[in-house]
């Protein structure tokens, strides 16, 4: 996967380095793409998911069999997420913020 200055997310096949996908990031911003960039993502290993932290402070939990938003938190943070990562359950995962905090969600029920 590969987002940086847009709010797209392209999924690539490993061994042709072809895209497979784009996935158009849901946004709370309604100002230049800038504002809803991905600032970082993680993939879960086991389930067919990523998860996006975007400059607006909002979080999403993306299908990535079917490009469809499964969960988008639009006030997860005051400021941009500046990271995303899984707990070592992989149940849960943690975002960094430039608003100083780092917060711990659950998967199961989004909170």
């Amino acid at each position: 996967m590969l987002s940086f200055r847009k709010d797209l997310m392209a999924i690539y096949d490993h061994n042709s380095g072809r895209m497979v996908s784009e996935i158009k990031v849901v946004s709370s911003s309604d100002g230049p793409y800038i504002d809803k960039q991905i600032n970082s993502f993680v993939c879960h290993p086991t389930a067919d998911v990523a998860i996006s932290g975007s400059e607006d402070g909002s979080w999403g939990i993306y299908n990535l069999s079917n490009s469809k938003c499964v969960k988008h938190i639009t006030d997860a943070h005051q400021e941009g997420i500046s990271c995303v990562a899984l707990s070592a359950n992989k149940n849960h995962f943690y975002t960094g913020s430039h608003d100083g905090k780092i917060k711990f969600w659950d998967m199961r029920n989004y909170k």
